[in-house]
């Protein structure tokens, strides 16, 4: 896929247009125009934004007069005596290397630049797969979690339990006739189903036992 190509947005996958948006600074394109009729103009609001960076027109504008030299040469390569041919593979050379260097930097501002990107650079590839990856665990944690702390000790510092009393002292029984243990369990029970209740009633299923 050439930086060039037509891509419809709506049709990408919504986790790969995600990683484009998050992991490329901006996006652009070029319509109307041939990249050599193309005229750029910087405004005061925008020169200190583009500062350090070439508009995306006058790298393409670039790019093209960069492929014109290169079929130059490429001919005149074909064409040369031995005793030229070095010097002109030397300049073919730089110039293969300078156009790869541009056709990456105005992928990375394209939407199809981007995608291609994804498909063929190795590290963008692996960074999107963790991407997501990242994206599916975070999906599979996304439910909802009761949290209690029991704020009462069941024991004392000596390891023995610690029962509720009367006020006069005396131990409270339970209809057994024996010593209550002081907790606050009961109160989380009852917090976990007020829970479970809200769940169930904003549709999750998996707290429909409070029907059976």
């Amino acid at each position: 896929m050439a930086w060039d190509s037509s891509v419809d947005e709506e049709e990408i996958p919504e986790e790969l247009n995600s990683f484009l948006e998050t992991y490329f600074e901006s996006r652009e394109e070029i319509e109307g125009l041939p990249a050599e009729e193309i005229e750029v103009e910087e405004t005061e609001e925008t020169a200190e934004e583009n500062k350090g960076k070439k508009p995306l027109a006058v790298l393409v504008q670039e790019k093209a007069e960069l492929d014109e030299a290169l079929k130059g040469k490429t001919e005149e390569l074909e064409s040369a005596k031995a005793t030229s041919k070095d010097e002109l593979k030397k300049e073919v050379k730089a110039l293969h290397s300078k156009i790869n260097k541009l056709t990456r930097e105005i992928s990375q501002r394209t939407l199809a630049g981007q995608i291609s990107l994804v498909l063929n650079d190795e590290k963008i590839t692996e960074a999107f797969k963790k991407y997501w990856l990242d994206g599916k665990v975070m999906q599979e944690m996304d439910y909802p979690i009761f949290f209690a702390v029991n704020e009462k000790p069941v024991k004392d510092e000596s390891g023995e339990y610690r029962y509720k009393k009367n006020p006069d002292g005396s131990f409270v029984l339970d209809e057994h006739g024996h010593p209550v243990i002081d907790h606050d369990l009961d109160e989380i029970a009852e917090a976990f189903k007020k829970f479970a209740k809200e769940q169930l009633a904003k549709g999750d299923n998996a707290f429909d036992f409070w029907r059976r």
